[in-house]
């Protein structure tokens, strides 16, 4: 029994299992769902070749002949399958985007093959050269009030500004991790990107409402500072992932609120539209009702609204991401999108995937029809 290679293709094999069948797992294990949803799920083409090398290794080195090596070979044969699968439903991730944003006036430039090819196995994010990047500029006094700056070499800005916040559950994570391959694409089509941090805090609770003022802070400093950096908004668009969705869903939904604008009520925080990746929407205190969840301010500021999230997202709940785009295009708005993701864990946005890239090409297109002050069409249905 070729042991070393039975033990390699049951790992794929796993991995597989945890990305297209999403199982429910104790709290302590649930990141490895996450794992293999970035490993498997976004770069199922290099884990393929990672099978179909060590298969071909096993055949010449003659150990397909041993006793037990076709149990080991099923297995491989198994995972190798829902590889393909994985990569089918990356691939499918275009269809629901352009469903979600039609692709009239579409301004993402065109992908040629070894573009996808690179997204398959290579998907690693890489800064254009044409993009530059002002790491840490100060929008507070804190320390961590920093944020990086993008903006092309070559485009001129066209005074579109997108603000990208990254996720981590309200206690983690960092403004370098998260859609960079969006914000390169934006800052190439003449956007100025702004990537920030904000207040962490052991428990989401303990850091409400520090973090949505953070927030406000930062949308406040690009309206009144941001001429120091070359930054002229005339178009303010959000993005955030996973608790970076729920701040952005809640700095959109409570703009110029003087309750979350503590020593800065009279600036101008709204934005023109704001984009949920992979969210969570629930309330951050735990307690349904008591203001600190977008559904608690369904009535606020009428952005246009993109909600994108994974229907394998064992993390925050997919059903939670459909009811938020229900209930705002309940209100009689016809200005939400939503989109969701055959076969997408929480981190789909963490590598330059084929799944990723129709997502940014969608996501620009949102931004595009923001900027143009031509909204989206309606919730799709069904």
């Amino acid at each position: 029994m070729p042991w070393g290679y039975l033990a390699s293709s049951a790992l794929a094999l796993l991995g597989v299992v945890l990305v297209l069948a999403a199982p429910a797992l104790p709290r302590r294990l649930a990141g490895l769902s996450s794992w293999a949803g970035v490993l498997v799920g976004e770069a199922p083409a290099v884990v393929l070749l990672w099978l179909v090398a060590s298969t071909l290794l096993l055949v010449a080195q003659g150990d397909a002949a041993e006793r037990g090596a076709w149990l080991a070979l099923g297995v491989a044969a198994l995972a190798a399958a829902g590889l393909v699968r994985c990569l089918v439903l990356g691939v499918r991730a275009g269809a629901v985007l352009d469903r979600a944003v039609p692709a009239s006036g579409e301004p993402a430039r065109r992908v040629g093959a070894a573009g996808w090819l690179a997204a398959a196995v290579v998907p690693l994010p890489r800064r254009p050269r044409d993009v530059t990047r002002q790491r840490d500029l100060a929008y507070g006094p804190a320390p961590h009030q920093r944020v990086d700056l993008y903006r092309s070499r070559s485009v001129p800005a066209s005074g579109a500004v997108l603000v990208q916040l990254h996720g981590g559950g309200f206690f983690s994570g960092h403004k370098s991790r998260e859609s960079l391959p969006l914000i390169y694409d934006l800052a190439g089509l003449g956007w100025t990107c702004l990537s920030g941090d904000y207040r962490l805090s052991r428990t989401p609770a303990e850091g409400h409402p520090g973090h949505l003022v953070d927030v406000k802070q930062l949308i406040a400093w690009v309206r009144t500072q941001g001429e120091t950096w070359g930054v002229a908004p005339a178009t303010i668009v959000l993005v955030g992932t996973s608790a970076g969705a729920h701040l952005s869903a809640m700095a959109a939904l409570t703009a110029n609120q003087p309750a979350y604008q503590p020593g800065f009520e009279d600036a101008d925080t709204s934005v023109d539209g704001f984009v949920g990746l992979a969210g969570y929407y629930g309330p951050v205190s735990g307690v349904d009702g008591d203001g600190t969840s977008p559904f608690d301010h369904l009535e606020g500021a009428g952005t246009p609204v993109l909600i994108v999230h994974g229907t394998h997202d064992v993390v925050a709940s997919p059903d939670a991401a459909a009811r938020l785009a229900g209930a705002l295009a309940g209100t009689g708005r016809s200005d939400v999108a939503l989109a969701l993701l055959p076969g997408a864990h929480h981190t789909f946005d963490l590598l330059d995937s084929v799944r990723f890239r129709q997502v940014r090409r969608g996501v620009a297109r949102f931004c595009a029809a923001v900027a143009e002050s031509d909204a989206p069409g309606p919730l799709p249905r069904g």
